[in-house]
Formats: structure tokens, sequence, C-alpha cells
């Protein structure tokens, strides 16, 4: 069964990599605690970890202080049940609008890093 957390980008799948093939090769070569190889290897590990726990932070955030602010602009014009059936569509808006927005961001980052 294939699962994947809401906040993973393309920018922690690269990290990820990169933090496998320096891991191996470090392995490979009898795991030395000093050196090129393991300042390599411990500088990919801690890139992947700190991407890694600024994804979940600001995913988690972003999205709940924009729901917020919308839910509280929705509820001052309406009471009652009357904005059940609207505060769903805001629901969803919320979603793709943060989607997209991963979207764009993914993309500036790969073209700034192919420059």
């Amino acid at each position: 069964m294939k699962f994947s957390y809401f906040w993973w980008n393309e920018e922690l799948n690269l990290l990820t990599e990169a933090s496998v093939d320096s891991h191996r090769v470090w392995i490979q070569v009898d795991k030395p605690r000093d050196g090129p190889l393991f300042r390599k290897t411990q500088a990919c590990r801690m890139q992947y970890r700190k991407c890694l726990r600024d994804s979940q932070n600001t995913e988690t955030v972003s999205y709940t202080n924009n729901l917020h602010d919308a839910l509280l602009q929705k509820m001052g014009k309406r009471s009652g049940n009357a904005g059940a059936p609207s505060l769903r569509v805001l629901t969803n808006v919320f979603r793709l609008t943060v989607k997209w927005t991963r979207i764009v961001s993914l993309t500036i980052l790969l073209i700034i890093s192919r420059k």
C-alpha cells in the first residue's frame, strides 16, 4: 500500500535520494568518523531533516491560518446552518489553493536549482 504525507514535496524526494546515496557511499568505505565523506553524509542528513521539519511545520501553520481567517469572515456574514454548503466549497477552494501554491513553489525551486 502506497502512502504519502500531504506536506511531502519534490524537494524532499531529492534530499532523500542524496542522503541515502551519500550514506551508502559512507558505508562502502567502512564508515569513517572524519574526512570529506563523513562531512558530506552528515551535511546531506542534516539538510534532509531540516527540510522535513520545515515542510511539516509550514504546511500545517499556513493551511490552518488561511482556513481560520476564511472561516472567521464567513461566520460573520451568516448564522445557523445557512452557510454549511458554502463552507464545504470554501474548504475545497483552500485545499486547491494550498496544492497549487506548493506546485508553483516547487517549480520555482527546480528552475533556480538548474541555474
